[in-house]
């Protein structure tokens, strides 16, 4: 029970909508949440089928966030990983 409720607090935690600009990344956690500003600093790559992405918020700290190739279109996990890679943010 107590492995249940750490993992449903841990999903909460979870951004709920990402949107990727040229400055960055804006994520939402929840419907009445105001956006979080986040910049990519890193990636790693697994194949063509999973990206993790480093990202760092407003405070600084590294949080990863996983791509898997299937959830998104192809053009969008080609261009997340261009940005990963250069680790800074880049015009789209």
């Amino acid at each position: 029970m107590l492995l249940v409720i750490g993992a449903r607090g841990w999903e909460r935690t979870q951004a709920q909508w990402l949107r990727i600009g040229a400055n960055g990344l804006w994520l939402w956690h929840g419907q009445d949440a105001a956006p979080v500003e986040a910049r990519i600093t890193g990636c790693s790559q697994w194949s063509n089928r999973l990206l993790i992405l480093a990202i760092a918020g407003e405070n600084e700290r590294l949080n990863p966030l996983f791509v898997a190739a299937d959830a998104v279109p192809a053009s969008v996990f080609l261009e997340l990983s261009v940005l990963g890679r250069r680790g800074s943010p880049a015009s789209l």
